[in-house]
């Protein structure tokens, strides 16, 4: 690995650990699991701008930093949730079956249905009542942030080459 390819992964991992951070801080009135997840803007873009694998390890990696400043409980939510997330996603990028929005959406919808797979592993089918509530926030919020990251993948494009 190049050193430019090193420094940028370093940026990514800690762009997308921040906007963890950022989201743990700001409490939401809605059931847990419930958020935006604006690191996966920071996901989204090195899928289409670096690469599959470029993506997994950020992905993996911020995952990892999150469970231990966050708690160490959130990591095999967070892990089937994201990796099941990004293998829809590089299925779907590769398939040009939908724009980056489209893709998006499918990610975020995929990450709660990973989640709640482990959930429903490790605590029962308690679970799935709010299922339809996770799903709906899954499209919204796989839609926004599709959108930004079309936009920050536009303005990535031109200053990096």
């Amino acid at each position: 690995m190049k050193t430019k390819q090193i420094a940028l992964f370093g940026m990514l991992v800690a762009l997308a650990f921040i906007f963890s951070y950022i989201e743990h801080l700001i409490p939401l009135p809605l059931p847990t699991g419930v958020k935006l997840g604006a690191a996966n803007i920071v996901i989204l873009c090195a899928l289409y701008f670096l690469g599959w694998k470029e993506a997994m390890a950020v992905s993996a990696v911020r995952i990892v930093l999150s469970g231990f400043a966050f708690g160490i409980s959130t990591v095999p939510y967070s892990l089937a949730g994201g990796f099941l997330s990004l293998l829809v996603m590089i299925w779907l990028k590769k398939g040009n079956l939908f724009g980056m929005t489209g893709v998006s959406v499918a990610g975020s919808v995929c990450h709660n249905i990973g989640q709640t797979l482990v959930a429903m592993a490790l605590l029962g089918n308690k679970t799935v009542y709010y299922f339809p509530l996770l799903l709906l926030s899954g499209i919204i919020a796989g839609v926004l942030i599709g959108l930004v990251s079309g936009i920050v993948l536009e303005k990535l494009k031109k200053h990096i080459k």
